[in-house]
């Protein structure tokens, strides 16, 4: 391709994770423009690397559509969406993760105000009482608008009189009824006072909400009837509800009974209606979810009452993994299978996360790294359940110890002038120990020995033989001064003796060429001491050659190839393959030995890789449901409903070599209606029988059969009578006779 030079080229680039530096020209093989390289593929849209702030890398941040958990630091697919809480959506859009608001705003609602607390004030004096309320009906959520007003109020009131007891009043007579019927309500109330003045207090018990009572009056309908299928009745009952009747809520019954409408016997009223029981629906609380063996999850697309109960349609089934409930009659019925519990279970462990350091100090803290897992495949099925283990792992680098920088030792305190008289020579030393390098590259920079020109207390009278006056003593004077990490410091213009020009001082004080000086040696890692050799002195310093030459060592420089150790193994990588067969491989790195020339080659050091097969059992196999049979027969054959059932088999295939059972459920069950059960009923009535009398009033009668529909033992009888007589002929019979009809015999 030609010249290339758009930022930026790589999603890496793109997300910031790398500089991207415009080159003046670049060429060669890239991703063509508007494309991106990501591992060596060019894509058009960038996968994101999730990072979220308030999240730390590995922790658990949310979940896919599919549920599947995302963690951070997890790479994000383009497009893919996270769901981070029920009010905050992340999507991956072109290596940049968005995150947005996307749950509906929930306003907030307040709470029913407290009970009024009591008086703050002593005895005698004003003081303040207070009630509260809380932005908890419901909570804001989502972005929703929080409750307007103040959460607390407040009103003044007197303490008790110093000393005073306190009580109730006896409750005065009810009031009139404001209402002639259809029901009204009547009060009667009474007073806390002070026990000898009657003065008006309030530390009775449960003032200033115990000083009230009330109750329904007239409650018989007026002129009008009963509506919604209620009845006018004088007798109270229980239950009345649907809530009573399924055991949701209390029934008590009135002494006295106040008239009223209610619904009639068999029915139940619910939502204001009477409805029969099979219409009742149920009102499930939080306990019986908890008893039903079921999810909370599988009750959530339920209608939530204001208490916060769910409400289930009459006859409405769920069924989950082990339990079928259905509602009955107000109540909840479930039935469970105990032989179907599946224990919960890990998920897969998350990536290792990087190791902490790269390398550690001595007598430092280790390097690890880090893996989590959760309780979620399955979940746990009750609330006191949880996967066994721990969800965290920590395993420890194997990482290198740091490199250590040299560094010089103080100076030595000058030593003695070497000169009786004129001049002389002092020196000072110091080492490279504190601390010692780690490796030679790493020593310290300057000179070991420092040396200064000095004066003897007196002066010489002439200058010994073989030396000369100078005006100002040269620098180097002496064969020390010129020996390697040694440096001769100028003190100045300093007349003396020394040595003519081009020869030093020996160690015995005789001028001598720079080719005859010795030389000095320090091996930093194995002695601080100085070591002196005489000139041409060779010495094999691990394989390299130094030569002692013009009082230094010139040495050769080549790297030497010594035994290397090898370091721990590193942990086995997860198997290739989770079943039939699979290859792990695990590593180990070595250390390299320190010499003079540098680091070690450790040419042979390569078998750092070791492999071996895992997981050799057979793969498991997933169990897939077979067709479903046939419905049963319906448990119930008339009056009253009934179910059927139809079962399916975990064998199409079934499960093996510990793979998992088919998912749902092996029993369904639904509602099956039946005819009521009618097993006697009455005849057409008879034509009616011949009046008894021809006038002055005689009777009639007709008779119905009570017929069974299949023999029956211990079934009612048809209701009602099987003979119904009338008047007949009342006309007055002529002469006040009565006169009679008389069947002739042949």
């Amino acid at each position: 391709m030609p010249c290339n030079s758009t930022c930026p080229r790589t999603c890496a680039q793109l997300r910031g994770e790398q500089e991207c530096i415009e080159p003046e020209c670049e060429t060669g093989c890239f991703c063509a423009n508007g494309t991106f390289e990501d591992d060596g593929d060019c894509v058009e849209e960038c996968p994101c690397i999730l990072d979220v702030l308030e999240y730390t890398t590995g922790q658990l941040v949310g979940n896919l559509n599919d549920g599947t958990p995302v963690y951070d630091g997890d790479t994000i697919e383009p497009g893919v969406e996270v769901r981070i809480s029920e009010c905050e959506t992340c999507t991956c859009v072109h290596g940049v993760t968005s995150c947005a608001d996307t749950g509906t705003p929930v306003d907030g609602g307040w709470t029913e105000w407290t009970q009024w607390t009591a008086c703050t004030a002593p005895c005698d004096q004003m003081g303040t009482s207070e009630r509260t309320r809380t932005c908890t009906n419901p909570t804001p959520a989502c972005g929703g608008n929080p409750c307007t007003g103040d959460d607390t109020d407040t009103k003044n009131c007197w303490g008790d009189p110093c000393g005073q007891e306190c009580e109730y009043t006896q409750w005065s007579e009810w009031s009139d009824c404001p209402v002639t019927c259809d029901a009204g309500t009547v009060q009667r109330t009474r007073e806390c006072v002070e026990v000898i003045t009657a003065t008006p207090c309030d530390t009775c018990p449960g003032y200033p909400n115990n000083d009230t009572e009330t109750e329904a009056c007239n409650r018989e309908p007026c002129e009008e009837e009963c509506v919604d299928g209620k009845v006018y009745t004088t007798e109270c009952t229980c239950p009345n509800t649907c809530a009573e009747f399924g055991g949701t809520s209390t029934c008590t019954v009135p002494d006295p009974c106040p008239p009223g409408c209610q619904c009639p016997p068999g029915t139940y009223e619910q939502n204001g209606t009477c409805v029969p029981p099979d219409e009742c629906r149920c009102e499930i609380t939080a306990l019986m979810i908890s008893d039903s063996n079921l999810s909370p999850d599988q009750f959530q697309n339920l209608t939530q009452a204001g208490n916060g109960n769910y409400i289930m349609d009459a006859l409405d089934v769920i069924i989950g993994n082990c339990s079928v409930c259905i509602c009955y009659q107000g109540r909840l019925n479930c039935t469970t299978d105990e032989s179907c519990y599946v224990p919960p279970g890990w998920s897969s462990w998350t990536p290792w996360t990087p190791c902490s350091k790269t390398c550690i100090e001595v007598n430092g803290t280790d390097s690890v790294r880090e893996r989590v897992r959760t309780c979620d495949n399955p979940p746990p099925q009750n609330p006191d359940e949880d996967c066994e283990g721990s969800n965290y792992e920590q395993t420890t680098c194997n990482v290198p110890i740091c490199n250590i920088e040299g560094n010089w030792s103080p100076w030595s305190p000058w030593s003695n002038c070497s000169a009786i008289c004129g001049a002389g020579s002092m020196i000072r030393t110091r080492t490279c120990s504190d601390p010692p390098p780690q490796i030679p590259e790493l020593g310290c920079v300057g000179p070991a020995l420092e040396t200064q020109v000095c004066m003897a207390p007196a002066e010489c009278e002439e200058c010994p033989d073989g030396t000369v006056y100078h005006g100002c003593l040269p620098c180097p004077r002496t064969c020390l001064d010129i020996q390697e990490g040694v440096i001769c410091t100028d003190g100045g213009c300093i007349p003396g003796c020394s040595c003519p020009e081009g020869l030093v001082f020996n160690e015995a004080g005789e001028c001598v060429e720079m080719a005859e000086c010795p030389c000095i040696f320090v091996n930093p890692f194995e002695s601080d001491e100085l070591q002196q050799h005489v000139a041409g002195t060779v010495l094999n310093v691990d394989c390299n050659n130094c030569t002692c030459v013009n009082g230094r060592f010139e040495c050769t420089n080549d790297i030497c190839d010594q035994d290397c150790s090898w370091n721990a193994w590193e942990s086995w990588v997860e198997c290739s393959q989770s079943c039939g067969v699979g290859m792990t491989t695990r590593t180990r790195t070595y250390t390299q030995p320190t010499t003079s020339s540098g680091l070690a080659s450790c040419a042979a050091m390569t078998e750092n890789n070791d492999i071996q097969i895992c997981n050799t059992h057979a793969c498991s196999v997933v169990g897939e449901w077979s067709p479903w049979g046939p419905w049963s027969d319906c448990s119930s054959t008339c009056g009253v409903e009934g179910y059927a059932y139809r079962n399916r088999s975990c064998d199409n295939p079934p499960p093996k070599n510990d793979g998992p059972t088919c998912p749902g459920d092996s029993v369904e069950v639904k509602i099956c209606s039946s005819l009521p059960c009618v097993l006697s009923y009455w005849s057409a009535w008879s034509e009616w029988s011949g009046c008894s009398a021809s006038c002055g009033e005689g009777t009639q009668t007709r008779t119905r059969a009570c017929e069974n529909v299949a023999p029956c033992q211990g079934c009612d009888t048809c209701p009602g009578v099987s003979t119904e007589e009338q008047s007949c002929n009342v006309q007055t019979c002529p002469g006040g006779l009565v006169c009679f009809l008389v069947s002739h015999m042949a």
